[in-house]
């Protein structure tokens, strides 16, 4: 599991970030549902004679939960609600008969037949096979999930598929670059790298998410830098995916769910600049040092006018309801 990505899962897809919790809560939902399918898998089957049901598990399981109660309220009568609905029921009834077959007869057998033969002699396909993810419900549950992101639009399936393909590459072992194919692909580096492609497009190319995933391997300081590009891109994506309304770097306006780019620095110097002061105005005689960094006389009515005009096209293009007026050598954002 990656550093600091289960602690913080219910804090971030909260409802006090109002619509924007739906793309944390995807990506989460994808990462957790493949996080709980990797923990059950491994853990059934490892498991001894006297091991309790471990907590990770109940942990997994809220969080999913709470990802899919965030999401069906803000995707409430959108083509993808029973969708999320069916994710729901389905998560419930494996979840459910998972916990009444463990330590159970036929848990304590499988247990029995591990533990009774040379690890190294147990053939490949006998953990697979044995495995809870090979039952109907837990086959119904993965088909439910793919179903969902059938149900998506290209921005929400690639989230929700960035979320479940870290979650993979995060169980990748330093003794071998592979990992069981029940629990998805092989190695899914390659398909984790173009998936962040098309998210970082969709997010105006922030250069946080420019990251090439070295290829993992049985060396252990490759598979520390793996893992650590890993958890970088965790953490970049959560700050990405929550930033508020406003200006960001390195030349975008956040607004409404959406990442935009602004063509010109100079508007965007200017949007910036007025969007971080009292009252949302400046002189011309600040912009000048601020945002031009010009002398004073070197920044008139034309100069700011020029930026004006471009940032109010950024504005109107995309239906942002903001305007920059100037007047007696002030300028000022202004609701429009």
């Amino acid at each position: 599991m990656l550093v600091g990505m289960a602690n913080s899962s219910t804090e971030r897809t909260g409802g006090e970030r109002g619509s924007h919790s739906w793309k944390p809560a995807l990506l989460e939902l994808g990462r957790d549902l493949q996080l709980l399918r990797s923990a059950v898998h491994y853990q059934f089957l490892q498991a001894d004679m006297d091991t309790p049901l471990a907590p990770n598990h109940f942990a997994t399981v809220s969080r999913c939960r709470s990802h899919i109660a965030t999401l069906l309220a803000l995707f409430h009568g959108s083509p993808a609600e029973l969708a999320f609905e069916r994710l729901r029921r389905s998560l419930e009834s494996a979840w459910r008969k998972f916990r009444g077959f463990w330590l159970g007869e036929d848990h304590v057998t499988i247990i029995s037949c591990r533990m009774e033969s040379e690890i190294d002699l147990i053939p490949d396909d006998w953990w697979s096979q044995n495995s809870p993810l090979n039952t109907s419900l837990w086959r119904r549950l993965h088909g439910a999930a793919g179903r969902l992101e059938k149900q998506l639009d290209e921005y929400q399936a690639t989230l929700f598929e960035v979320g479940s393909l870290i979650a993979q590459a995060s169980h990748l072992s330093d003794c071998s670059p592979l990992q069981n194919e029940i629990l998805g692909e092989a190695d899914p580096t390659a398909r984790l790298q173009t998936a962040l492609i098309r998210l970082r497009s969709h997010l105006g190319s922030p250069a946080e998410l420019d990251v090439e995933l070295p290829r993992t391997g049985s060396i252990a300081d490759s598979f520390q830098l793996f893992q650590g590009k890993l958890q970088s891109i965790d953490r970049q994506l959560y700050h990405l995916l929550m930033v508020d309304d406003g200006p960001a770097e390195p030349q975008h306006f956040c607004w409404r769910e959406e990442r935009l780019a602004v063509r010109g620095r100079m508007p965007w110097k200017l949007i910036s600049y007025l969007w971080q002061q009292e009252g949302r105005s400046a002189t011309f005689e600040d912009l000048a040092h601020h945002v031009w960094e010009e002398p004073f006389e070197n920044v008139g009515d034309d100069t700011v006018g020029s930026a004006r005009r471009n940032a109010n096209g950024f504005f109107r293009d995309h239906g942002i309801p903001l305007l920059v007026r100037t007047s007696h050598s002030v300028a000022m954002l202004v609701d429009h």
